[in-house]
């Protein structure tokens, strides 16, 4: 059984560049853990997607106000440039693909 995660100093460390808490987080994960270097970089490949699609998805919430055009929640799509192989609307704000 693994240790909880224990965050001391969380408040100084948030208060850093992101990519300094990025690595106080991953070294607390390393230490509470007992992580190893190949599965430290399995997480910080997980994080780096996902915040790369978060930051996708709000740049194409974005580009939907500016230009009008009803875009997808999830996935971003928009009648213009809809999903790879195609999609609908499944909901008013979601398309075919992402319910």
């Amino acid at each position: 059984m693994r240790p909880a995660l224990v965050l001391h100093g969380v408040r100084p460390a948030l208060q850093g560049e992101p990519l300094d808490v990025a690595e106080w987080a991953l070294d607390a994960l390393r230490e509470a853990y007992g992580l190893t270097d190949t599965e430290i970089a399995v997480v910080a490949d997980a994080i780096r997607a996902l915040v790369g699609e978060a930051q996708q998805a709000a740049r194409s919430q974005v580009e939907g106000v500016v230009t009008g055009e009803r875009r997808c929640l999830n996935c971003g799509c928009s009648e213009s440039h809809a999903c790879p192989g195609g999609c609908v609307w499944a909901t008013e704000s979601l398309c075919s693909r992402c319910v």
